[in-house]
């Protein structure tokens, strides 16, 4: 299966990691230096109008360019770990359940900015990689390594076996984010927008964290907070 992405950052990221198999264009963006691009890398494309556009994306900002890419093809877990296991830290994001298209598309966009290992899904309730996602990531996700499970804390056993340790992030948490050494290869794990983790995989993480917040909002969304830890965590596993 194929599926439309939109926008020119999503379209130019599946570019670069060449995902992108066709393109639909209006004449204003098929100019000579794209024209050229397309076909230096064998990309047939096919000028349209923009209501055609329009009809396409189902009315969504697409900036006159629409790209079919093929169905996501998940990394299996062994795969992705294989990668890691060489390394003496690393850093893996794993969502529990994010359900809004746009919270996602989000948090890949802070996980590839952050150079995240991989991100780790729940392969039920659960957003699904749509348009949506690839246009808000900004086309990051093309550089993303993600990965689906079925059981999140069956997960964190096999992360501990290959080194990980676990942080969950809660509003409730006692520790501070600062508060913790993130040495060797850390595991950090975000919730839904409204539940947050579930109770068996906060018991199950080596630690929960916190944000500190001193103003009168009590809490982040889940896309800023998690980009707040990412920057942190990665900044640290960098410096050791």
């Amino acid at each position: 299966m194929s599926i439309y992405i939109y926008g020119k950052k999503a379209c130019e990221e599946a570019l670069k990691a060449k995902t992108l198999q066709k393109v639909f264009v209006t004449e204003v963006v098929l100019n000579k230096n794209y024209r050229e691009i397309l076909e230096r890398l064998d990309v047939p494309y096919e000028i349209k109008t923009r209501e055609q556009l329009d009809k396409m994306s189902a009315h969504q900002v697409h900036q006159g360019i629409i790209g079919i890419v093929k169905d996501y093809v998940y990394y299996r877990l062994d795969d992705l770990l294989k990668n890691i296991d060489k390394k003496n830290d690393a850093l893996l994001l794993i969502l529990d359940g994010i359900l809004d298209p746009y919270n996602l598309g989000a948090i890949f966009r802070s996980a590839a900015a952050f150079n995240v290992d991989g991100v780790i899904l729940r392969d039920d309730r659960q957003a699904p990689i749509t348009p949506v996602v690839y246009k808000v990531s900004a086309g990051a996700m093309s550089h993303l390594k993600i990965c689906q499970v079925k059981n999140i804390n069956t997960t964190l056993d096999i992360l501990k076996d290959h080194g990980f340790w676990s942080y969950a992030t809660s509003d409730h948490a006692i520790d501070s984010m600062y508060d913790l050494d993130y040495n060797g290869k850390v595991a950090l794990i975000v919730g839904n927008e409204g539940k947050g983790i579930s109770n068996l995989t906060l018991k199950k993480a080596d630690f929960c964290v916190k944000i500190p917040l001193d103003g009168p909002i009590p809490c982040l969304n889940v896309t800023s907070a998690t980009s707040i830890f990412l920057a942190h965590i990665s900044h640290i596993l960098k410096s050791h």
